[in-house]
């Protein structure tokens, strides 16, 4: 039923008993509604053993994404007795992606059948330079500190 490698880590397999009542459960658009959502049913989950974050999403706001995906790193740091692992049911699309992409790939689990959706971010920006040189050209380094910004930290 679950898809897993174990040669990332030592940690005991987990299996499909692990996944029948996950403590926190999370479904449709990655927004600031599902984060209140994701918290509230942190603050309930235990602060050690195992905890599974269930997520099926068809994507949404990347940064709330990565404030979800932080706040697991910062957990993760904080308990380690606590094993926090990811499981998508049925669609990771996007924001989905950038959300698990925080998971250790040996706390990276999918149910089978369920469909990743993973994609680089996409700019259409005109340019426009008029004015003194010295003025376009901060300002066309600055455009392209962007482009670059957002090449390397893909959704």
């Amino acid at each position: 039923m679950f898809h897993h490698r174990p040669d990332q880590t030592d940690l005991p397999l987990i299996d499909a008993h692990d996944f029948d009542a996950p403590r926190v459960c999370l479904t449709g658009e990655v927004d600031y509604a599902m984060y209140d959502r994701f918290r509230t049913q942190c603050a309930s989950a235990s602060s050690e053993g195992l905890i599974v974050i269930e997520l099926s999403t068809l994507g949404g706001d990347p940064e709330v994404a990565r404030l979800m995906g932080e706040d697991i790193r910062y957990q993760s740091e904080l308990h380690p007795e606590r094993r926090i692992v990811f499981l998508g049911k049925a669609a990771i699309y996007s924001a989905g992606a950038t959300f698990m992409s925080f998971f250790a790939r040996h706390n990276r689990y999918l149910t089978r059948g369920t469909r990743l959706m993973i994609h680089a971010r996409k700019m259409d920006k005109t340019l426009q330079i008029v004015g003194p040189l010295t003025t376009c050209m901060a300002s066309v380094r600055g455009h392209a500190s962007r482009a670059r910004t957002l090449h390397h930290h893909p959704e």
